[in-house]
């Protein structure tokens, strides 16, 4: 969790802000999104449900 003031700088990122997690797989799915970032996610969100020893 990030707890600092998240200043992105404006030469490097068009947009930035908070998303549900409904949201966020949403915005991945579409096609604003490259293969290996949609690949990053899908890794990402099986590390949340691999059951761990």
């Amino acid at each position: 969790m990030v707890t600092a003031p998240v200043r992105p700088d404006p030469g490097e990122v068009a947009w930035f802000g908070r998303l549900t997690e409904p949201d966020l797989e949403e915005l991945v799915r579409g096609s604003a999104f490259v293969p290996d970032a949609r690949e990053a996610f899908d890794r990402y969100r099986a590390l949340g449900t691999a059951s761990l020893p």
